[in-house]
Parts: structure tokens; sequence; C-alpha cells
């Protein structure tokens, strides 16, 4: 092949890898839910002072400015399992998108082979016998795959597309934890706070009963008064609610994250971490 052959062919082949990839790019169908009015409308509360559509910091929690809670955050997403696994699956997609791009690169690979053989004269029409030799065999080979069709531009779309998914979804998990742990420890606080208004409001009652008590040994006050307030003050409105306060102050196990405790397989309910705000 003449020289300017060869380089007509080169250019041919150049400008055929440099085409559009095969196919027709994507474009989200008409009637996808995503461009319904519906679901592209505000939110209710959109128009409420306390919302914000800015997107969340990376620590909002830290607007609580709580010690403890950023804390139990910083523990609950050093030891969520579901956090690990959605770290590992963006590694393990990280990987494979890394993967997809080196196949544009140039590959290359060597072969070596050696042996001692004799062989047949018998296949060189000789009588007599060959004296046993060495022989070697040596070899290397460079190739590179052009993208003529768009595979490896579509494959490098959709793995990165698959990365960025997945990166995603370990937000969404990160998100999510943090809000458990931050929910569980106000539960806890406004319980604590709850059970503290309960016992003053006991408390109280009890010295009511005793002034009653008092001004009646003074002359100054009936025994239907001291009644009154003896029967206010074992009126079930208060105490009632006193246990379910003290129950309240350590949330649930299901309102932690799963799988709290750092280095034992299974969480326990006496591992959870009690609010310190609460009195």
């Amino acid at each position: 092949m003449s020289p300017a052959r060869l380089a007509g062919a080169l250019g041919l082949l150049g400008a055929l890898a440099g085409c559009a990839a095969v196919g027709p790019d994507y474009r989200l169908p008409s009637q996808a839910a995503q461009g319904k009015p519906a679901a592209n409308a505000a939110f209710q509360s959109a128009n409420h002072a306390a919302f914000n559509p800015q997107p969340l910091p990376a620590g909002w929690w830290r607007l609580y400015d709580d010690a403890r809670l950023d804390k139990l955050v910083a523990q609950a997403l050093s030891a969520n399992a579901d956090l690990r696994a959605a770290a590992a699956n963006l590694r393990k997609a990280m990987a494979a998108e890394a993967s997809v791009n080196a196949e544009r690169d140039p590959h290359a690979s060597a072969s070596a082979t050696a042996q001692r053989a004799q062989d047949s004269g018998e296949a060189y029409l000789i009588e007599k016998k060959l004296p046993v030799a060495n022989i070697g065999d040596g070899g290397v080979k460079i190739g590179y795959e052009m993208d003529l069709f768009g595979k490896l531009a579509r494959a490098e779309e959709a793995a990165h597309a698959g990365m960025e998914a997945t990166a995603a979804a370990m937000d969404l998990v990160r998100s999510t934890v943090a809000a458990q742990t931050a929910g569980a420890y106000v539960q806890g606080c406004a319980a604590g706070h709850q059970l503290a208004v309960a016992r003053h409001e006991l408390d109280l009652q009890n010295r009511g009963v005793a002034v009653a008590k008092r001004m009646q040994s003074a002359g100054r006050g009936r025994a239907a008064d001291v009644a009154r307030a003896q029967a206010q003050a074992d009126i079930p409105s208060s105490a009632p609610r006193c246990p379910a306060c003290r129950r309240n102050r350590r949330p649930p196990a299901s309102a932690w994250p799963r799988c709290w405790a750092r280095r034992r397989p299974n969480c326990q309910p006496q591992q959870r971490p009690a609010p310190s705000c609460l009195g």
C-alpha cells in the first residue's frame, strides 16, 4: 500500500473514531412523572417563614449548638452499618467507572516461551538424527481500541451515571442517620422538660396541701380546704404523665439509627445514650 493510501485510511479511521456515539442520546419521556405539574409544584409550607429552599448545610445538626448532639451524630455516622455499606458501594461504583475509562488507554502485553526439543529428521527429508536444540520465542503486542460505534462512550456514560446514583444514595443514608439521631435526641429532651414540668406542678400541689393544713392548724382554714387541696394533689393529671416522661427520656431502640454500638454485632436497649439536656 502506498503512503498516500495508508495516510488516507488512517485519516478515515480517525474520523470514524470521532463520530457521535451510536444511538440517540437519552431524553426524558414526555409521560414521565417527573415532568408532571404536581411533581414540580412548590412545597405546601414554602410560604412559611421557617421554610428555606436552599440545600441543607453539611453539618445542619450543629444549628442546635449542642455539643452532646454533635458527638452523638458523629458516633452514629461512624458506626452505622448502612452508611458503611453505602460507602462500600460508592467505592465499587468508582472502581467500575475507572475500569471503563481505562478501556480507552493503549493495551500492551508481552509473552515468552522456551523449550528444549529435538525435531524429527523425516520432517526435513533427512535420514540421520537431528541434534537436540534450545528453542525460544518471544513477542510484544500493543493495541488500542478505537471507539468506532460509540461502545466505549456509552459505557462511560453508564458508569458515570451509576457512580452518581450511588453517591446520591450514600448522601441519603447519611442524611437519614443524622436526622434519626437528632430526632431521637430532641424527643428525649422534650420528654425531660415535660417530666420537669410535671414534677414542678406536683410539688406546687403538695405545697398547697401543706399550706392548707397550716392554715387549718392556725384556725384560719377549714377542713374542706384541706380536703380540696388534697384532692387536687391526688388528681391523676400530672403524676401519671411522669412514668411516660421517664420512658421517653430514653427513646426506644427503633428511634436510634440501626447498629448504634460501634464494636458490638447487635444493638441492645441499654446501649442507647441519654440526652444530656434531661433533668
